[in-house]
This record gives structure tokens, C-alpha cells and sequence, in this order.
């Protein structure tokens, strides 16, 4: 799972620049096929103390066979 702030944002990056396929999505769930798994994107957490707070160490790793193409679109 990956947070965002933008949920709209996120999901046209996803679909149009990164090409994966949508499943459901909505302003507090979407997600994106990647062979068999799915990759969750959620708005970002509460804090609990009026803000914010991302997970901390979270990665997302991607294989390319066209990186120079891959990095003129992102």
C-alpha cells in the first residue's frame, strides 16, 4: 500500500504514466494490477494529533524494459 495526498493525482500516474491496468478505486481506495498482486493506494493517515503521518520505510519496486522512456514520463 502506498499513501497519497492527491488520490486523483496518484491514480493517473499509475494508470496513464506507469500503464497498470485499474480494479476499484475511490477517493479513500484504488488500486492497480502488477502480474498477480495488487497495489493498494490510500489517503494518508491521521496522526491522531490534527495531522498527518505517512508509514515510514515504505517502498515500491518496478521493472522496465525502457527505463530512458520510463523516466521521461515520471
Amino acid at each position: 500500500m502506498v499513501q497519497t495526498t492527491d488520490m486523483e493525482r496518484s491514480v493517473v500516474f499509475y494508470r496513464d504514466t506507469l500503464g497498470l491496468p485499474p480494479g476499484y478505486a475511490s477517493p479513500y481506495w484504488s488500486d492497480f494490477a502488477i502480474g498477480s498482486i495488487k497495489l493498494g493506494i490510500h489517503p494518508m493517515f491521521d496522526s491522531g494529533r490534527g495531522g498527518i503521518r505517512p508509514f515510514s520505510n515504505t517502498i515500491v519496486c518496478l521493472a522496465t524494459d525502457d527505463l530512458v522512456r520510463l523516466r521521461k514520463a515520471i
